[in-house]
């Protein structure tokens, strides 16, 4: 895992081993929720509990980093988990969650 977050350059490998395995809740996905995800998931946080009530909309394709012309009427709490998934390395648990309504 930690060959995959060497050039973050931010953190030693010790550390990158503590964050995999924290866990935060992300509280609205939208415009700084969906930025917030991508950056913690990309630096290699685990356990993303991300909330949002929200669908995107077409007002929001110009300005959240989540909505695309494709998952217009998705919820953005799975719009997140969806994208964080497919960024995950394989074989591994999730990394991001949504509740379900």
């Amino acid at each position: 895992m930690i060959d995959r977050y060497t050039k973050n350059g931010i953190l030693e490998a010790a550390d990158q081993k503590k964050l995999a395995r924290k866990k935060i809740a992300v509280i609205g996905c939208g415009g700084l929720g969906g930025y917030l995800i991508e950056m913690l998931g990309r630096l290699g946080l685990r356990h993303i509990n991300a909330c949002d009530g929200d669908v995107f909309s077409v007002s929001n394709l110009n300005r959240q980093l989540l909505a695309t012309e494709d998952n217009l009427g998705t919820n953005k709490a799975k719009a997140a988990a969806i994208r964080m998934e497919n960024a995950s390395e394989k074989n591994r648990e999730k990394r991001i969650t949504a509740p379900s309504r």
